[in-house]
Order: structure tokens, then sequence, then C-alpha cells
């Protein structure tokens, strides 16, 4: 069986490799023919395969300034396995670059986790501007809460008034995903807390957020 997930971690820091308990890989200048050698490289469970991400990954916008069509080269390289995969998601770095636009024009919908907080808020609003106003393709946006504490007012503020209606372009999911000690565990068991605690109120929420975002 095929598996039905791809996950390419593209940020130079690796959190998401070192989460999953994947060592890093230099894979910045991966060519199409190559990405199912790859994929197949670093199979981490059932239906799972994994692109680990690596320190170099902080050249990656110099080295897409230099091809061809430079704001598709991620695109080209997820059509060579649009037809092996369900779903493909992409870690990228929390910035806007030539990365970013090209995650643009590759993606279907852009996952956007919100601390409630107002600068996140309004780092999120010059995120969704520039989506708004980016050339080609332009995929859905929907935020969601994470590292809430609604025990704290501003929280519990921000996540009511912008949970309720949204943005004028982007939508925020209802499911919030709690601050809890089990959820930074991650890095310390290197496994998704699904994994490690498959009854946590943290795994519940997780996988309420994708039951809402797949829909």
């Amino acid at each position: 069986m095929l598996p039905v997930l791809a996950a390419a971690d593209m940020t130079s820091d690796t959190l998401s490799t070192m989460r999953s308990g994947t060592t890093t890989s230099t894979l910045s200048r991966i060519t199409p023919a190559e990405v199912h050698t790859t994929l197949g490289r670093y199979l981490q469970a059932d239906g799972l395969d994994l692109v680990p991400g690596d320190f170099s990954y902080r050249n990656m916008d110099l080295e897409l300034d230099g091809t061809k069509r430079r704001t598709r080269r991620l695109g080209q390289l997820l059509n060579s396995v649009r037809a092996d995969y369900d779903v493909v998601m992409l870690d990228c770095p929390p910035s806007v670059s030539l990365v970013s636009e090209n995650v643009l024009w590759a993606t279907d919908v852009l996952l956007v986790p919100l601390v409630p907080a107002t600068l996140s808020v309004r780092t999120f609003d010059q995120l969704t501007r520039f989506v708004a106003d980016a050339p080609g393709n332009r995929p859905d946006v929907i935020a969601f809460f994470s590292m809430a504490d609604r025990r704290k007012k501003l929280h519990r503020a921000l996540i009511e008034s912008l949970g309720a209606s949204g943005t004028k372009r982007a939508r925020v999911a209802g499911t919030v995903i709690p601050a809890l000690s089990v959820v930074e565990q991650m890095a310390e068991h290197r496994a998704p807390v699904a994994e490690y605690a498959p009854r946590s109120a943290a795994a519940a929420a997780y996988a309420a957020l994708w039951a809402e975002v797949s829909r």
C-alpha cells in the first residue's frame, strides 16, 4: 500500500525532523527524478514518508533564485509525486521569502499556527495580505490557535474575537491547541504526541483539528 502522507521539513532549525526521530540530510538540491528515492529513504512509519530538514536550508532562497521559474520549483517537485500521495505537508519557516512564494504556487491550503497574542495576530494579517496580493495561485488560508492558555485574559479575548468570524481574507479553525506540557515533550520523545500520549487532551485536539481542516 502506498503511503498516504508525505511531509517535508523545509526549516533550517530542523525541529520537525528532530521531533520525528529522524536525522537530517542535505536535500536542498533534490531534482524531480530523485523525489521518489528520497521519500522512500526516510520512511518513518506506516503511511508516512518524511524528507528531513537540514541547516543548509537557510540558503534555499539563494538556490531557488538561480533556477528557472524560480517561484514554481517546489511545485514541479511535488507534481512528480502527485499520484503517489493523498496529502503532502510542508513545514515552512515563518517568513515571507522566495521559499514562501514557491509554497503559494504549490499548495492548496496554507495552515497557519497562531499564538493568541497581539503581535502574532498582526503578523497573520500581514501574511493574509501577502497571499491576497500574490500573483497566480492563491491557496485557502486557515489559521488555528496554538499554545493557548485560557487562564489568560488576552488569550481568551483573542480566541473569542478572531475565532468567531475569522478575518476578511482567512478563516480561523474552531479547534484550539492548548498549551500543555505533554506537547512540549515531543522534543524529548522525538515522536508525535498521539504516539506517546494517545489519550491526552492534546492528542484529541490535534485529531479534532485535522478532522476540521481536512473536510
